[in-house]
């Protein structure tokens, strides 16, 4: 029967999060459970080995533990600090020293990751997503002179609106009802370069700022459509009135699009991988 059995013991400890619990800002919490299993082992084959089978065990424990949360204690200390600096203002700020050791102007980083659809379905990038952001990074942070080469094609971008100008939204009304009045020509623009708009470096200057993660075809496209409508508004009053057409025809604006795309990779100007679009 049951007399002859030891009696229970309480041989039971903690290991990885119900242990040492930690934000995962690290990405500590996983790589220290894996560790703590390794330990544990040690410890029990120590212990057997020290003690005998019974004793052993008991002995184990213990020593796993203190060598556990001895490991373990800077891990969590580091963790918490580090999710407290990536969730206060410091995180996008020029003094963190990262930024002060590298010159990395992180605002500018973000920017260029948003621009370039860059996330985490990056992930599947063959490269890795680390090498994804680090070619980010590199290119950002040497890429002043594309800024000034930006600035040079598409102008500065323009100040707030004075408190007297008219919202976002009503000056779109204004603009609409401006082409209603002028009545959108029933055939597209005789000139479909735009006054001379340059689609290639336009194209080139975009995709270099974004790196060689390159942009998705899509942001591409609009990126490029609003400036060539920009640089049409610009124009004198009939390359103005070509706005209107191509707002009322924005199937005919995407072909367009498509065509000098198309004629940017004729030349190794730029090359395309499914959805994405890349400098050549």
């Amino acid at each position: 029967g049951l007399a002859g059995r030891p009696a229970p013991q309480d041989r039971v400890t903690l290991i990885g999060d119900a242990a040492h619990p930690m934000t995962p800002f690290k990405a500590q919490g996983a790589n220290q459970a894996l560790s703590d299993a390794v330990l544990l082992a040690e410890a029990l084959v120590q212990g057997v080995r020290e003690h005998g089978a019974l004793a052993g065990l008991d002995a184990a424990l213990p020593l796993f533990e203190r060598r556990m949360l001895s490991r373990s204690a800077r891990v969590v200390v580091g963790s918490r600090e580090k999710a407290k600096e990536l969730h206060s203002s410091l995180a996008l700020q020029p003094g963190r020293k990262v930024q002060r050791d590298t010159g990395v102007d992180m605002p500018r980083v973000v920017r260029a990751l948003r621009a370039g659809g860059i996330g985490s379905g990056s992930a599947t990038d063959p490269r890795g997503l680390d090498a994804v952001v680090a070619e980010v990074v590199d290119r950002t942070s040497a890429s002043a002179s594309h800024a000034a080469e930006l600035d040079a094609i598409f102008g500065k971008r323009p100040a707030a609106p004075p408190a007297d100008q008219a919202p976002p939204k009503r000056a779109k009304r204004a603009k609409r009802a401006q082409c209603s009045a002028l009545g959108a020509p029933g055939a597209p623009p005789l000139d479909a370069d735009g006054a001379q708009f340059e689609w290639r470096e336009t194209m080139r200057a975009l995709l270099e700022t974004a790196g060689e993660a390159g942009l998705r075809r899509k942001r591409l496209r609009k990126l490029v459509l609003r400036l060539y409508l920009r640089h049409l508004s610009r124009q004198p009053e009939a390359a103005r009135e070509e706005v209107c057409w191509w707002r009322a025809h924005p199937a005919e604006l995407q072909a367009l699009f498509r065509k000098h795309l198309r004629a940017a990779k004729g030349v190794g100007l730029v090359r395309t991988q499914g959805k994405m679009v890349r400098a050549g």
